[in-house]
């Protein structure tokens, strides 16, 4: 049922122009149909019975019923006109409005059959040209906006290849090649990182059109650093220190190179070493002279490495070192009173200790459990997240205790295991670290290094060891249980270890070094170092006993040794309570008035 009835004063029939006329009208087939309301036609042409005049109309052609509102606005059946049926009664109206409405009517007509309604074409053709410039005008706006989209979407795209940070890289300590240009041509930087992220990121505030070409992964970058520098030497740019002028092949060759050798367990005490490795070298030197006089230049955007000589090398330098183990065995030994099967050092695999400093939850799940009874202060929590992270900077340590304020309560406590003062100290509730972080344990298969960390040292997130104390410590441990003196190989498996399980601490023995992370390592410490115990009783020198008074007996209700201890037992920030004690304002304690001096 369609029921929209409304008053237009402006219809199609001419005749009743301000007279109100009520108008229904239907979408039939995408076609609007109007219906006149046959009562108000009828006063409108003074027709007294006009259902009477409308009987013989044509049903659905001339008139039509339908349900609309009444005065009193009840639904009743409805007769309505047609435009036929309404045309037919004006020309059978003798009314004066009926006249005018044939007299226009008939001039439109006349129009139409006689003149072809040029006036009529006209405006049709003025409407048709305004239709079109303003689809072209359309046309034209939706081409520029496409355009501009497209433009838009282009520069979005490079400005996040030339800005954004990604994690195309792996995280930990690692050698990199950067790539860069310099006089119309490609030069490349060789430098160490442990976020090469972060690095690639850094770089690109200096040069918009460099990116790191290439990661090596390894367990002392420093080292691996230096040496690449070494052995490149002579395609350094003397302007710049560590950028280098040759093809990308080269410079990757040069470094995995490097790597293969310092990963390689070489035993320098071989007699033969020497001279077959000169004469290993003399063969690649061969051949490599073939190949350049064979082969054209690579291209520098290529990034190709030459597996097949690097294995060879790999594969050869292992021979060397089997075929001394062949022809001396006691030659092995450090101390010829060294049992060799005593002599087991643990080689701990980087990977398994390098985690991603943004997962958070992986941190607490690795490191934490959680209990309403447990607390831990925020200093050790950052600690034992150094440790846990290897790479965490200043920005993502304040980003993970952010994270934990949103799950666990943060308190303020005087007290904190890792620092002796009487100041407050932040503290996590519902959370501690795993006790595993505060033990070692003792090797079951005789390894030097974990039965050293057992007998000699103790574990904590914030203890610390420099490496003199640590060698030194360690070199007595070896010849009193193991009889042997320790070499500067072993010396680089303990860094090793000790780079993988704890942290290196940043400040170094000396300003001048060039690596500034060569002072010790954070999360372990000796046993016989004097590691300072907390202050539990610390008794500061402006300290005031604070007393509760009754106010009605004036009798001492309770007492304390310093304000520090009076606004831990009322839950009161020491400013509230000192401000208390000067105002001598009432406070309820234990169901008592009283007030403190």
């Amino acid at each position: 049922m369609i029921e929209e009835i409304k008053t237009d004063n402006n219809c199609i029939i001419k005749a009743f122009e301000n007279n109100p006329i009520s108008i229904l009208h239907e979408d039939i087939n995408n076609k609007k149909v109007y219906y006149f309301k046959a009562s108000d036609v009828g006063k409108v042409l003074g027709i007294v019975n006009i259902h009477s005049t409308i009987q013989n109309y044509e049903e659905d052609d001339e008139r039509v019923i339908r349900k609309a509102y009444d005065t009193e606005k009840r639904i009743q059946d409805t007769t309505f006109l047609t435009s036929q049926g309404v045309y037919r009664l004006l020309y059978n109206s003798k009314k004066e409005i009926a006249k005018k409405f044939r007299k226009w009517a008939g001039n439109i007509l006349d129009d139409i059959i006689f003149n072809q309604s040029k006036e009529l074409k006209r405006q049709i053709e003025e409407n048709k040209i305004l239709l079109e410039n303003k689809n072209k005008e359309n046309y034209q706006i939706q081409a520029q906006n496409a355009i501009l989209q497209i433009e838009l979407s282009e520069k979005e795209k490079t400005i996040n290849v030339l800005t954004k940070k990604t994690n195309k890289f792996k995280p930990g300590q690692s050698v990199y090649i950067f790539r860069s240009s310099y006089d119309n041509k490609n030069i490349y930087k060789i430098g160490r990182t442990k976020n090469c992220n972060e690095r690639e990121y850094t770089h690109k505030t200096a040069t918009f059109d460099g990116e790191i070409v290439h990661q090596v992964m390894c367990s002392n970058s420093c080292v691996l650093e230096r040496v690449c520098h070494f052995i490149l030497d002579k395609y350094r740019l003397a302007t710049k220190r560590e950028w280098f002028s040759s093809n990308l092949n080269t410079i990757i060759n040069a470094v995995e190179y490097a790597k293969l050798i310092l990963d390689l367990n070489i035993n320098f005490e071989n007699q033969e070493l020497l001279s077959e490795t000169k004469n290993f070298l003399d063969t690649i030197k061969q051949q490599t002279n073939n190949t350049c006089l064979n082969k054209e230049n690579n291209n520098e955007n290529e990034v190709v490495i030459a597996n097949e000589t690097r294995n060879e090398i790999y594969e050869e330098i292992l021979n060397i070192n089997e075929n001394h183990n062949n022809v001396n065995e006691n030659q092995n030994n450090i101390n010829e009173n060294v049992d060799e099967n005593n002599v087991s050092f643990t080689e701990l695999n980087v990977k398994d200790y390098v985690n991603n400093p943004n997962d958070f939850d992986k941190f607490i799940k690795d490191c934490c459990e959680i209990n309403d009874d447990y607390s831990i202060s925020y200093t050790e929590l950052k600690n034992q997240y150094k440790i846990w992270s290897k790479s965490a900077n200043h920005k993502q340590l304040k980003m993970m205790i952010e994270h934990l304020k949103k799950q666990f309560r943060s308190t303020m406590r005087r007290y904190n295991p890792l620092v002796s003062t009487s100041k407050l100290t932040n503290f996590f509730n519902g959370i501690k670290i795993k006790d595993e972080f505060y033990n070692f344990h003792v090797s079951t298969k005789d390894k030097i290094i974990e039965n050293y960390l057992y007998h000699n040292c103790q574990r904590a997130p914030g203890y610390r060891v420099t490496i003199n104390e640590l060698f030194k410590d360690f070199e007595n441990f070896c010849k009193e249980h193991y009889n042997f003196d320790v070499s500067y190989y072993y010396k680089e498996k303990v860094k090793a270890y000790f780079d993988t399980m704890f942290i290196r601490l940043r400040k170094g023995a000396s300003n001048l070094d060039i690596d500034c992370r060569l002072g010790g390592w954070l999360g372990v410490a000796l046993k016989s170092s004097n590691e300072p115990e907390p202050v539990l009783n610390y008794k500061p020198k402006n300290r005031k006993v604070v007393k509760a008074v009754n106010v009605l007996t004036q009798e001492v209700v309770s007492e304390w040794q310093s304000v520090s201890d009076a606004s831990d037992e009322l839950k009161r920030s020491r400013t509230v309570v000192s401000s208390i004690i000067k105002r001598h304002n009432v406070i309820n304690y234990n169901n008592t008035d009283c007030y403190l001096i």
